[in-house]
């Protein structure tokens, strides 16, 4: 059964993923920022998680106010996504 987990962005700083492996049942990773681009620690983040293999997903703040900009931040998420598995 999944108990917790943990959110992470630039924010948390350098994370030592094999801690949070032993602490945590998933992560979820801030994948892009406001202006589209993925997340600054997004790829760090990634590969780190990825290696423990703990139980990933991603989440993104949207700022859309319609649905051309709904579809345009969608698009930044699969794009930063792409070639990688997500939980």
């Amino acid at each position: 059964m999944i108990k917790n987990g943990i959110d992470i962005s630039k924010y948390q700083g350098v994370i030592d993923w094999g801690k949070v492996a032993i602490e945590k049942d998933f992560a979820i990773l801030k994948v892009t920022q406001r202006n589209n681009t993925p997340e600054e620690s997004f790829e760090r983040n990634y590969a780190g998680a990825s290696k423990t293999g703990i139980k990933l997903g991603v989440y993104r703040y949207v700022y859309a106010k319609n649905v051309s900009d709904a579809i345009k931040e969608a698009d930044g998420i699969i794009q930063a996504l792409k070639g990688k598995t997500i939980s």
